[in-house]
């Protein structure tokens, strides 16, 4: 059992830490970038969101109702609120196997008033 902590900043804050991150998927209007965040060139005019991601955190860019907004996810150690977390690894397409063949995923797990299981948050983690 683990749990996650969510943060809201600033999407300009956002934007001076993405350097803080080993790796970046980046939706822009003209193309998508995926791998090491040095290998990648960010045009912050075109960007539609963006994903700066480590094992243990994810620096989240969007569009949200035409307004920029940015959130930290990050693992916490909380054993009053954790949650059950799957770690799933999704193959790449070869366009984008340059750092590694599988884009591995972590999802947070919840459970509704009915006892069901959905997954509450997802975010990236790392690339092997």
């Amino acid at each position: 059992m683990a749990s996650y902590k969510k943060s809201e900043i600033s999407f300009e804050t956002a934007k001076e830490r993405t350097a803080g991150y080993p790796f970046a998927l980046v939706y822009m209007m003209s193309e998508i970038q995926f791998g090491k965040k040095e290998d990648i060139e960010v045009n912050w005019d075109e960007v539609l969101e963006a994903r700066f991601f480590s094992e243990r955190e994810e620096l989240h860019l969007f569009l949200c109702e035409k307004e920029r907004k940015a959130v930290i996810v990050e693992d916490a150690v909380d054993e009053t609120n954790s949650t059950e977390v799957l770690t799933k690894n999704y193959r790449l397409s070869p366009k984008f196997q340059g750092e590694g063949r599988e884009l591995a995923v972590r999802e947070y797990l919840s459970e509704d008033e009915d006892g069901q299981m959905y997954v509450e948050l997802t975010r990236l983690c790392g690339i092997a």
